[in-house]
């Protein structure tokens, strides 16, 4: 019986392809008699509908997109080759060679957006560390070596597998080769089929998500439901965290409204991972590197609300048992807290982590240059995430072995950083992507210590604030997405990262339940920093400066100033003990990385960048001089503060105010310590 519904679903799929390309040559033949702008005009619209439109049936599938620009790409190329007043008119003078190259775009097209899609797909996860194994290396890789074979008939560069009317007559093409994949895993053990997965995952290109999207229900056989079937219902307890994470992120690109079971196979994989396990699953799954995050996956493409709240009620039942440990303080509370401090860093991006250079509508900063990192602020991120733990010196990514215990997640390169953005969600990931590169990057160069993940805002309050001026929508959109990620993180408190510019204060005051639409008596932010880029008088909010202090919202000119702040505050944990949010040493750290970062900073990138590179330093030396004063209070060495650059040599002559109105002097020395330059003058 199955075969025959897989038959019937491939037909009315491809009938609905046909109803779509005859309702379309119904409108070519109409456009041979319009213009050409009325014609390019229609087709402009139909596509900004359909990029809108993202949750619709046409972005269901993938299959679905494909055919959808093909017939889209085939009706320009017909209303530039046959438009009467057309710059190209060449259907018009000569019929057959119009068509085909109207023919020939739409399968240009095809190809084009085709070969994309598997670029995506293929684009390899951040992964963590492997988990230790016990399995044959040798069988491992043979059974790698064999799945890659047999991908690599099904997947052809030029003969797609979809087609339904193809597989009517071709029907066994390629259902050999789809069955050799799951045949293949078969036989395995629970600890090889795990390293099966880790290497298909890893290495350049990652297989996995191609084999999950190119192994086909085509008729008569159903190989992607036997092999998701393989995977999530006769192998699922055998699977490790990272399994479970790879194959959670294998669905979210191939899309989990791509197939009738996936939406219960997510939630199957939550609910049978517990505990300190969930949490490591959960995390895996916010730190891949790419725009699937966890967010994405339980509040966008679970469209279900009856299975989104099953995985929800399961995941805040977790998080009690683990609360509860803590408030215990037993072996496994202490165990816990010994790792890191249970704590998500939510930060915002421009003016914040990057400079907005002043460019609407990112932000108004021009203190250093545009898309340059703010002294400090990657440290501090991670000294927050460290906390104050009996940490002496932070490890890098990499280092270290690994050690058996569940909870080892939390010292593994998997970290607690969320960045929540203004900047819209679109479509996919068009905005999202420059941001993960930049990530990527800075993971690449060691300074950041996590690969984060980014919740984006959306077009429409992107666009009232864009044109109206108006930061509310931007501070409730925030506000939503800290409301959502609170419910996949109920174990974790918070501290949020932002600055007075534009809506990050009245973001910081919802999430602190000063407004009459927060009702949550209790609030789960430990600490808030705001970055001072404007006078204080000039940030939005409904509060005040009195209102801000009595909240706890500490506004900074420095990132030097929150590490001072975190290392001085004492925050209660579940266990009842107060403890500062960094340790002495994440001060110290913070300090002379802020040093560092100064020098990093492209100052050439600005112009006249002598004054605000001066500003800068004079305001992290006060910031220095601070942190500085509380070491030595605690009996430990000062930091140096930063000496000012020369910039004009010795034996210069300038004109200064001194001496008479265009007085003149030549320059005889430099003083490091402040800046001041001894110019001799002309009397």
């Amino acid at each position: 019986m199955e075969p025959r519904v897989g038959r019937r679903r491939w037909l009315a799929v491809d009938a609905y392809t046909g109803l779509l390309l005859f309702t379309l040559f119904l409108v070519f033949r109409a456009v041979t008699r319009l213009s050409f702008a009325y014609g390019a005009s229609a087709a402009a619209f139909v596509w900004i509908v359909y990029i809108l439109s993202e949750g619709s049936y046409l972005h269901a599938a993938e299959e679905h997109e494909n055919r959808f620009a093909t017939v889209i790409g085939t009706y320009l190329a017909f209303v530039v080759l046959f438009a009467p007043d057309s710059p190209i008119p060449l259907g018009r003078w000569a019929p057959f060679l119009g068509y085909f190259l109207m023919a020939a775009s739409g399968t240009a097209i095809c190809l084009w957006k085709r070969a994309a899609h598997r670029h995506k797909l293929s684009h390899r996860a951040y992964l963590t560390a492997r988990d230790p194994t016990v399995a044959d290396t040798a069988f491992v890789k043979s059974a790698v070596s064999e799945i890659v074979d047999a991908l690599a008939k099904i997947d052809h560069n030029w003969f797609p597998t979809a087609p339904g009317f193809i597989q009517l007559f071709f029907s066994n093409l390629n259902s050999q080769d789809m069955e050799r994949v799951r045949r293949v895993l078969e036989p395995t053990s629970a600890a090889e089929l795990n390293d099966i997965l880790y290497d298909l995952a890893s290495g350049d290109r990652s297989r996995l998500p191609v084999i999950i999207y190119k192994v086909k229900d085509i008729w008569p056989g159903k190989a992607r439901t036997k092999l998701l079937k393989f995977f999530f219902e006769h192998r699922a307890s055998d699977l490790n965290i990272t399994s479970r994470g790879l194959l959670l992120h294998a669905l979210q690109k191939l899309k989990v409204s791509a197939h009738p079971k996936c939406q219960d196979y997510v939630k199957k994989i939550f609910l049978d991972t517990t505990e300190g396990d969930l949490t490591r699953l959960k995390l895996v799954a916010d730190s891949k590197g790419n725009y699937h995050s966890l967010h994405k996956l339980v509040f966008t493409d679970i469209q279900d609300v009856r299975v989104r709240g099953q995985i929800l009620d399961h995941i805040r039942k977790q998080s009690m048992v683990l609360s509860a440990h803590m408030r215990m303080a037993g072996k496994i509370g202490r165990r816990l807290f010994s790792q890191r401090p249970w704590r998500k860093i939510l930060s915002d991006v421009d003016d914040t982590l990057l400079c907005s250079g002043g460019h609407f509508p990112a932000g108004s900063d021009k203190s250093i240059p545009r898309k340059e990192i703010y002294p400090g602020v990657l440290s501090l991120y991670r000294e927050l995430d460290l906390g104050a733990t009996s940490v002496k010196e932070w490890a890098p990514p990499g280092g270290g072995g690994e050690q058996p215990n569940m909870e080892v997640y939390l010292k593994r390169d998997v970290g607690n950083l969320v960045f929540l953005s203004a900047r819209p969600h679109i479509y996919a990931d068009w905005t999202e992507q420059t941001s993960y590169r930049r990530f990527a990057e800075l993971v690449r160069q060691r300074r950041l210590y996590t690969m984060p993940t980014l919740l984006p805002g959306d077009l429409a309050t992107g666009s009232e604030f864009v044109m109206y001026q108006n930061y509310e929508p931007l501070a409730r959109r925030k506000f939503m997405n800290f409301q959502q990620f609170s419910q996949l993180y109920p174990e974790f408190r918070h501290v949020f990262i932002g600055d007075n510019g534009q809506g990050d204060v009245r973001a910081a005051e919802l999430m602190l339940g000063f407004d009459e639409d927060a009702t949550s008596s209790e609030t789960r932010v430990d600490a808030v920093y705001i970055h001072r880029i404007q006078p204080i008088h000039k940030t939005y909010g409904r509060g005040n400066p009195e209102v801000w202090e009595r909240l706890g919202i500490v506004f900074i000119d420095t990132f030097i100033d929150a590490a001072l702040h975190a290392a001085s505050v004492r925050v209660e944990r579940l266990d009842r003990r107060r403890v500062p949010l960094i340790s002495m040493p994440g001060l110290i750290r913070v300090m002379r990385e802020a040093r560092e970062d100064f020098h990093r900073v492209c100052w050439g990138l600005m112009p006249n960048a002598g004054p605000a590179r001066e500003a800068m330093r004079r305001r992290l030396n006060k910031s220095l001089a601070r942190a500085n004063a509380f070491l030595h209070a605690n009996g430990l060495d000062a930091v140096p503060l930063l000496a000012a650059v020369c910039d004009v040599p010795v034996g210069t002559r300038v004109r200064t105010g001194f001496g008479g109105l265009g007085a003149g002097g030549v320059v005889r020395g430099f003083r490091a310590k402040d800046g001041v330059y001894k110019v001799e003058l002309d009397w």
